[in-house]
C-alpha cells in the first residue's frame, strides 16, 4: 500500500468519524481538496468568548470633527498647523472663544511653543475643554506631546479631569496609557494623576495593555495600579493580555499577583480560555504555571482544552496539500507537512500525540496527518518491535526449559 493510498484511507475513516464536520469540508474532500482557506477553520469555535475592542479611547475622527466645529476652527486650525504662531496669537487675544479653539488645536497638533504663548495670557485657563468635556490636557496626553503635557501641569491644569462625554470616559492618564505614551504617563504620575481612576470598569492599566505597552503596563505597576478589577465578572487587564497574546504584559501581571482564577462575563471565560481560544501558547504557558486550573469550565461546560484542540486540527488540515490533480490521477502528488507534530525539537515526536491521548481525545489519533505519521513510524521502526519479540520469546523459552531441566 503506497502513502497515497494510505493517506485516502485515514481520510475517510477520519471524515466519517466526525460528526461535527460542516458541509463545506465534505465537499472539499470530494473534489479533492483535503485543506482549503475556506475549510481550514470549519472547526473552530462557533461563537468567541470575547470580542476585541478598539484601543483607541475615542475615534480620531470624532474629534477631529468637534474640534472642526469650534468658532473660527478653519481659519485657525491652519495658522496653528503652518506654524504661524504670531498670527495665531494675535486671533486668539480677540476673543475667549478664539483664545480656546488655538489652545486645543495647539494641544492636538503638539505645537508646545505656540502653548507656551498662549499659558502666558492671562485669560487662559489650564482646564479649558471641547463640547465633550476633553481638556487641552487631554488631547496633548492623546497624541502623547510630553512638552504639551507638561506646560499645562505646571500651569495648574488638573491631571484628574474627566471628560463629560455619554460614552467612554477618561482622564489624561488613560489617554496617555491608550497612546503608548511613556513620557506622559510618568509626567502626570509625577503631578499626582490617580493610577487606579476608572478602576470598576476601565483603569490607564488596562488601556496600556489593550496597546501592548509593556513598558507603561511596568511604570503604571511600579506606580501602584492595581492588576485585577473590584467586581466579578468585569474584563480585567489580564484578559485582554491573554487574548491579544501579549507574553510581555501577560508576565508582567502575573509577577504583579493578577488574579488568574477572574472570571470575564456571562461566559465566565478565565485568561486560559482566552489565551487558548487565539491559541497563543506562550501566554498559556506563563498561566499555567501561575496556577490557572486547565480543567475549569466556562459557561458552557467548556475547558480551555477544548479551545486548543479545535485550532490545532486546523494546522492538522493545513498540513496537508494536493497538487491540482484529482487524487484518483496518476500524476495526482500529495504533500504532508509533519511539522505541526513535532512543535519542539527539546521534545520527543510523539509527545503532542500522547498529550491528547491522555486528556481523552484519542480521535484525534484518526486524523489522516497523525495516522500517516503512525504509519510511517511502524514502519520505520517495527523491525525492532519484532527483534525484541523474538528475543524476548526465545529467552522465555529457553529460560523454562532451564527451569523444567532444573526441577526435574
Amino acid at each position: 500500500m503506497d502513502k497515497n493510498e494510505v493517506f485516502r484511507e485515514g481520510s475517510s475513516r477520519w471524515y466519517v468519524g466526525m460528526s461535527d464536520v460542516p458541509e463545506a469540508a465534505e465537499e472539499d474532500l470530494e473534489a479533492g481538496y483535503i485543506s482549503s482557506d475556506e475549510s481550514a477553520h470549519g472547526v473552530d469555535l462557533a461563537e468567541r468568548l470575547r470580542v476585541k475592542p478598539s484601543r483607541d479611547i475615542w475615534e480620531l475622527e470624532e474629534i477631529q470633527y468637534m474640534l472642526s466645529h469650534l468658532p473660527r476652527a478653519e481659519e485657525l486650525s491652519l495658522l496653528v498647523e503652518a506654524g504661524q504662531y504670531d498670527e495665531t496669537i494675535t486671533m486668539a487675544t480677540k476673543s475667549q472663544d478664539c483664545l480656546r479653539t488655538s489652545a486645543l488645536w495647539a494641544c492636538w497638533l503638539g505645537k508646545s511653543q505656540l502653548l507656551a504663548h498662549l499659558l502666558k495670557l492671562n485669560e487662559f485657563d489650564p482646564n479649558t475643554s471641547d463640547d465633550a468635556g476633553r481638556t487641552c490636557l487631554h488631547l496633548s496626553c492623546l497624541v502623547g506631546s510630553q512638552e504639551c503635557a507638561k506646560l499645562l501641569l505646571e500651569h495648574g491644569a488638573c491631571p484628574n479631569s474627566w471628560d463629560t462625554s455619554n460614552e467612554t470616559k477618561a482622564t489624561p492618564l488613560h489617554c496617555a496609557a491608550s497612546a503608548k505614551s511613556l513620557a506622559c504617563v510618568k509626567v502626570l504620575i509625577g503631578h499626582g494623576a490617580d493610577v487606579n481612576a476608572g478602576l470598576a470598569e476601565r483603569s490607564p492599566l488596562h488601556y496600556a495593555v489593550l496597546s501592548d505597552a509593556p513598558e507603561v503596563v511596568s511604570e503604571l505597576l511600579d506606580a501602584g495600579a492595581c492588576p485585577d478589577t473590584p467586581q466579578v465578572f468585569t474584563e480585567t487587564p489580564l484578559h485582554v493580555a491573554a487574548s491579544l497574546g501579549s507574553a510581555a504584559c501577560t508576565k508582567l501581571l502575573l509577577d504583579a499577583g493578577a488574579d488568574v482564577r477572574a472570571a470575564l462575563g456571562a461566559g465566565k471565560a478565565t485568561a486560559l480560555h482566552l489565551a487558548a481560544e487565539d491559541g497563543h501558547a506562550e501566554c498559556a504557558r506563563m498561566l499555567l504555571e501561575h496556577g490557572a486550573h486547565i480543567d475549569w469550565p466556562n459557561f458552557r461546560g467548556q475547558t480551555p482544552v477544548p479551545d486548543v484542540v479545535p485550532r490545532y486540527l486546523c494546522k492538522l488540515d493545513d498540513a496537508v496539500h494536493v497538487s491540482e490533480h484529482e487524487l484518483g490521477d496518476v500524476d495526482c502528488e500529495l504533500t504532508i507537512d509533519f511539522r505541526p507534530l513535532v512543535p519542539s525539537l527539546q521534545r520527543g515526536e510523539a509527545e503532542l500525540l500522547l498529550a491528547f491521548v491522555e486528556v481523552g481525545r484519542k480521535d484525534i489519533l484518526k486524523h489522516p496527518v497523525a495516522e500517516t505519521f503512525l504509519f510511517l513510524k511502524w514502519r520505520r521502526i517495527r523491525k525492532f518491535f519484532v527483534l525484541s519479540f523474538i528475543y524476548h520469546a526465545l529467552f522465555i523459552s529457553l529460560y523454562s526449559l532451564f527451569i523444567l531441566r532444573k526441577f526435574n
